[in-house]
């Protein structure tokens, strides 16, 4: 009968379902669909990955070209007084210390990515981890002519050590490259409700609003600055923030420049009773 024969060809009877053919074409082109959003993805994730290579291979090769001829010219002799020996150490220090805080990046980057991050917390005192955070990014300063300000009251939280370490370093590391040479970067922390707030300034020109919320995805910086950079510091500073319970963000700075503000949950200082007298009886 005709009607099945349409039902055979059609894929089913008249009026109930769309013809096979039709269906067939919508599944081609959804196909298609999904095949050009996999080829652009998978595009995008080829050239992101390019890129961040190219950049951490960028950020290495300066620093290792610096330990090797400030180390050439110790080993042989070459520097012309003490003073300008010791110089040329305090050079190698710094960017040994600045590949260090690259790699540390890097891994921990690299370890979110896989999923693999972990905090290991415990009540941390945030102004004595700052101020061990300054002293180990000293040479860094002092090779670039970078003032470090640190201003505070004394703050608690529930940390990872390494990781509000890792902060700190990044953020300083950020402010110097954006600051520049001679210039001056603040560091303080007070407390702000529940939140006890770590703030880092720097002299630069500053990050346009609507650059503010982009500068912390991976591989981002701000369009026309012409400053180095793996392009994941702040995007591992966000991520260490949010792994704290914590929130981060920019502002403009009274230094002209910009501030980075973190905010994490504040911890009660812990009270430590005296120490007994020791009493000894006949």
């Amino acid at each position: 009968a005709p009607h099945l024969a349409y039902a055979l060809l059609g894929g089913g009877a008249r009026g109930s379902q769309p013809p096979l053919l039709v269906v067939l074409i919508l599944l081609a082109a959804a196909l298609a669909a999904i095949g050009l959003v996999h080829d652009r993805r998978t595009r995008e994730l080829s050239r992101i990955r390019s890129r961040f290579v190219a950049n951490v291979s960028h950020e290495l090769r300066t620093p290792l070209a610096q330990i090797s001829m400030f180390a050439e010219t110790l080993h042989l002799g070459r520097e012309r007084s003490a003073a300008e020996g010791r110089h040329f150490a305090a050079i190698i220090l710094a960017e040994a210390r600045r590949l260090t805080n690259l790699v540390e990046g890097v891994l921990r980057y690299s370890r979110h990515e896989r999923g693999q991050a972990t905090l290991q917390r415990e009540l941390v005192d945030v102004t004595h981890e700052i101020a061990e955070s300054v002293d180990a990014f000293a040479p860094i300063a002092r090779a670039a002519d970078v003032i470090v300000s640190v201003s505070g009251v004394e703050a608690w939280a529930e940390v990872e050590r390494a990781a509000i370490r890792q902060i700190i370093l990044n953020l300083l590391d950020n402010a110097v490259k954006h600051g520049g040479r001679g210039s001056t970067v603040g560091i303080r922390t007070h407390p702000d409700g529940s939140e006890l707030r770590i703030e880092v300034d720097d002299a630069g020109p500053g990050i346009p609003a609507t650059w503010r919320e982009r500068v912390f995805e991976r591989f981002t910086g701000v369009e026309g600055r012409n400053v180095a950079g793996a392009g994941i510091g702040l995007s591992v500073v966000r991520d260490l923030v949010l792994a704290h319970g914590g929130r981060v963000w920019i502002e403009d700075s009274p230094r002209g420049g910009a501030r980075v503000v973190v905010a994490l949950p504040a911890a009660t200082v812990p009270h430590v009773p005296p120490a007994e007298s020791l009493v000894t009886t006949p």
